[in-house]
């Protein structure tokens, strides 16, 4: 018991240092309220940005969409296929109508010599 005595302030001493060591490990481990308060602001105006990004997708055409038109540029590029070889008859058709228009306007010219 007389050790006990003896040695009691140093225990107690000890014993004031760990928690002094404790409560400083635990305050930093922990945030401080202005923490928070700063990261609560990031949080909301991250979460406001991404609202914002939401919102301007929602106008934006998705998967289906962007099928659509491909199905209807193909249909475009269908007809314009066969237009084009249409105006390639026309345009037979037509060197075809300038010979002949040559040759007649040779004949009428010789005719009117």
């Amino acid at each position: 018991m007389d050790d006990v005595l003896k040695y009691w302030p140093v225990a107690v001493t000890l014993f004031n240092v760990a928690f002094l060591v404790a409560g400083w490990a635990l305050m930093k481990t922990f945030a401080t309220k202005k923490e928070l308060d700063e990261e609560g602001k990031a949080r909301a105006t991250a979460e406001t940005r991404i609202t914002i990004i939401e919102e301007r997708l929602k106008n934006h055409p998705d998967h289906d969409d962007l099928g659509d038109i491909h199905e209807r540029i193909n249909e475009a590029l269908s007809g314009i296929s066969q237009a084009i070889a249409g105006i390639s008859g026309l345009v037979a058709s037509v060197r075809s109508l300038e010979n002949q228009v040559g040759v007649l306007l040779e004949v009428k010219v010789r005719e009117g010599k």
